[in-house]
């Protein structure tokens, strides 16, 4: 394939992908692809409370990455051809990075959660209002 052919595919996959997001918000690939962004306060929650959510949060993607990175190891070990190539070590190299990203995100989280609830301060979460959200608009 030429490279004008391979650009045009990936201008029609990211157009595709924002109408997709336009048109369907609410749909389960919609939220699948989104479910990186992780939790929001609650309006009226302790700042504690929401970093402990977080770190759950975290932590629950630090497991996905260790499997991930278990079954991608097994797949390695069982095929020679396939743990000398090149995908397989950029895959691996990639998880690494992210099951530190995870490690590093859940340890801060805790850690910012244990000093809110401890040390203070331990303000609320208040959804800010406007006029027009009070007009009814």
């Amino acid at each position: 394939m030429s490279n004008d052919l391979l650009i045009a595919l990936l201008m029609v996959l990211v157009f595709g992908l924002r109408w997709g997001i336009k048109r369907f918000p609410k749909s389960a690939p919609m939220r699948l692809l989104f479910t990186w962004t992780g939790p929001f306060p609650a309006d009226g929650e302790a700042k504690s409370s929401y970093y402990r959510r977080k770190t759950w949060f975290v932590l629950g993607w630090l497991l996905l990455l260790s499997a991930v990175s278990a079954l991608l190891a097994l797949a390695m070990s069982a095929s020679s051809g396939f743990k000398d190539s090149v995908t397989a070590l950029v895959m691996m190299f990639a998880l690494a990075l992210g099951l530190g990203m995870a490690i590093l995100g859940s340890l801060f989280s805790a850690l910012t959660s244990f000093k809110a609830a401890w040390l203070g301060p331990n303000p609320k979460f208040v959804v800010e209002r406007t006029a027009e959200d009070s007009r009814g608009v």
